[in-house]
């Protein structure tokens, strides 16, 4: 496909599956969903007609296991250390790019801003360290 690269399809199928298991434990109201809801303003009704942002969601995890894959592909990266860099690499970049929203976002005030994002932040980079620490000792 790109420069020698083929994707594999038992770790894409395994690492989409990981990235919505943690999403969905991650936001859950067993873990940070409560305090997520609140921050968002938001109650369980407001997602009971969630099956257009699950899609997306899945959309939004076979980007970013494809991305990562390819991260993991042409720095020939097949440790697990060699995973984490990975990992962080691509969550400093997802999540700088968040953190305008912080910056600018006058919805709620900074700190609620702030919050969400360490939220969002702390889910990237679990999910990300495991998917890319997959691909790496995979490869």
């Amino acid at each position: 496909m790109f420069n020698g690269f083929e994707l594999n399809i038992i770790p894409s199928i395994l690492g989409i599956i990981i990235y919505v298991a943690i999403g969905a434990i991650w936001y859950s109201p067993m873990f940070l969903g409560k305090v997520w809801m609140q921050l968002k303003g938001i109650t369980t009704k407001d997602l009971e007609d969630n099956g257009k942002i699950m899609g997306l969601a899945i959309i939004s995890a076979i980007i970013s296991v494809v991305v990562l894959n390819l991260m993991t592909f042409w720095s020939q990266v097949t440790t697990l250390n060699g995973g984490l860099v990975i990992a962080i690499i691509a969550t400093l970049f997802v999540s700088t790019v968040g953190f305008n929203s912080v910056c600018f976002d006058k919805k709620e005030g900074f700190e609620t801003r702030f919050r969400l994002w360490l939220i969002d932040a702390g889910n990237t980079l679990t999910t990300f360290t495991i998917i890319a620490i997959l691909f790496a000792v995979w490869n």
